[in-house]
């Protein structure tokens, strides 16, 4: 049993000396101050516990609403950065398909035109100048 970190022997010296020194009449007296001065102590540091922890609190409460406001304005930013990209995605894929058809489209017509061309035999006409 510690009364203030004090052990019971520690506390029976200092009631002894406390004895000799003051004496019988203002032991006493001089024990209900310092009980006073003690439950003031501890009244004082509940009461300044029990602030901290309060600010400390309503503090995290106005952290936590600012934090989730910023996550959510955040997600929505992302949200339309994903949806912007993938608009230019397709409209990039979507002229690369139109163009790749155009390509496909002009090769075969040059295609058919060499092959018309490949079959027409060629005329045996005689050298010019002999």
């Amino acid at each position: 049993m510690d009364f203030m970190g004090i052990g019971p022997l520690e506390l029976l010296l200092v009631l002894i000396i406390g004895f000799l020194l003051l004496g019988p009449d203002k032991l006493p007296e001089m024990a209900a101050k310092a009980g006073r001065l003690y439950r003031s102590l501890k009244k004082a540091t509940f009461d300044l516990s029990k602030t901290i922890t309060e600010d400390v609190s309503t503090e995290k409460k106005t952290l936590g609403e600012d934090l989730s406001s910023e996550k959510k304005t955040i997600s929505q930013d992302l949200s339309n950065i994903r949806k912007t990209i993938i608009d230019d995605l397709s409209s990039e894929n979507k002229a690369d398909e139109d163009s790749a058809a155009a390509s496909v489209a002009e090769s075969g017509e040059k295609s058919e035109a060499e092959s018309t061309e490949k079959a027409t035999p060629p005329t045996d006409s005689p050298p010019k100048g002999k």
